[in-house]
């Protein structure tokens, strides 16, 4: 598991009983509750969204893991300095088109 992860306390994956059921998942409401609350920070940072990746354990057993990623916030670069480094072009240009 990443550092950008966490292991979802009471949550369990089981297969479909079904064939057109692949999971099925089961978790204790309270504990879930508690880590979204917990985890509120990151999912204001994600636009109100979060990720639960289901993985596999070496030994072959699916566990569910919380991604707790936060994107650092882009900074607006005003287009006058965007472009202050780069020289004008001019009629004389050789310009491929």
């Amino acid at each position: 598991m990443s550092k950008s992860s966490e292991l979802v306390q009471g949550m369990f994956i089981n297969a479909g009983n079904v064939e057109w059921v692949k999971m099925e998942l089961a978790f204790k409401v309270d504990q879930l509750a508690e880590m979204l609350i917990t985890h509120k920070d990151v999912f204001e940072a994600n636009k109100g969204y979060g990720k639960i990746q289901i993985c596999e354990s070496k030994g072959g057993k699916l566990y569910a893991a919380l991604s707790t990623f936060k994107p650092t916030p882009k900074t607006d670069v005003p287009v006058e300095d965007h472009l202050a480094s780069r020289e004008p072009a001019t009629q004389d240009a050789d310009l491929p088109f």
